[in-house]
């Protein structure tokens, strides 16, 4: 799956830093090795290789993988490629951002997952790539400094997250006559014991969102599939942590067991909208209720 991640990783802001950075041998699908200077990758479309005098123009759907010439470790091993081979922009001052795009295996578009006697909906997110956090207004406010980048293996979320019924369901409990609002919440001190028994009825690879797949859905092309029936608070499998400013970890989860949990929402508030869905500071919110989500990898389907 790296290979998948870094392969299309070479797009239009992230490029070589050097000329002689440029020089790749490209392996094709068919066995054929093509060995050139790397003029520019279109993520998901065509390379152009310079051969020589001759410049070739290369499907993205024909190529295996990418590998530098010059650099020791090849697009197969994540950490070849550090700070001062690539070009990338981590400057995001602005409350929109773009994730690219780098998996276009022959995922299904959706997944229904069976619980119980209820299914739900779950919608394919593709892997990529994209610079986590924030650095503009209200950044440090928010704790969503440093900027770092990530890259997400492709995953199915749900649409929506658990109902109570669902909820009642998985935890073998009846259902409450009391009215209740449509989406079950619990307590920060309960998501432990809830995944455990999420995993235990369901399947040990299914599980709340990453904090790192949380945001990147919230900025992916399809992220209307997630948030235009719910965009309330939502917990994370994280534990809040500060971020990182080390780059190109994949599927990054802060394990490390603190007094918080990640709670994340594409908006707290209507007035605030771009921001919230950037905001993870909860030291005012930490103790809300908050509903959940699940997630499973593509490859787990």
């Amino acid at each position: 799956m790296k290979r998948l991640l870094f392969l299309l990783f070479l797009a239009t802001t992230l490029q070589f830093a050097n000329a002689q950075s440029n020089d790749v041998r490209i392996t094709l699908t068919n066995g054929k090795i093509l060995t050139g200077t790397l003029m520019f990758y279109d993520f998901g479309k065509e390379a152009k290789l310079q051969i020589g005098n001759i410049e070739t123009t290369v499907p993205a759907a024909n190529i295996l993988k990418i590998e530098s010439i010059n650099v020791p470790d090849t697009v197969d091993n994540i950490s070849g490629f550090t700070k001062t081979n690539i070009k990338i922009s981590k400057k995001i001052g602005t409350p929109e951002k773009s994730v690219y795009v780098t998996d276009r295996a022959d995922y299904p578009a959706t997944y229904d997952l069976k619980v119980g006697p209820y299914t739900i909906k779950m919608h394919l997110v593709r892997g990529g790539s994209f610079a986590m956090g924030y650095d503009g207004r209200n950044s440090l406010a928010m704790d969503s400094e440093p900027v770092h980048i990530v890259n997400v293996t492709s995953f199915y979320m749900a649409e929506e997250p658990l109902t109570y019924e669902q909820y009642y369901y998985l935890k073998s409990i009846e259902k409450s006559s009391k009215n209740k609002p449509k989406y079950a919440t619990i307590n920060r001190d309960d998501v432990t014991e809830f995944q455990d028994i999420i995993q235990a009825k369901l399947s040990n690879k299914i599980s709340l969102p990453s904090e790192a797949e949380w945001e990147y859905a919230a900025f992916s092309e399809n992220h209307g599939d997630f948030f235009n029936l719910y965009f309330g608070k939502e917990f994370c499998r994280d534990y809040f942590e500060d971020y990182t400013d080390e780059d190109n970890l994949t599927d990054p989860v802060y394990k490390e067991v603190t007094a918080r949990r990640v709670i994340r929402a594409y908006y707290f508030s209507r007035k605030h909208d771009r921001l919230d869905k950037l905001n993870r500071s909860n030291k005012k919110y930490y103790s809300y209720d908050a509903a959940c989500r699940l997630v499973i990898k593509a490859k787990d389907i």
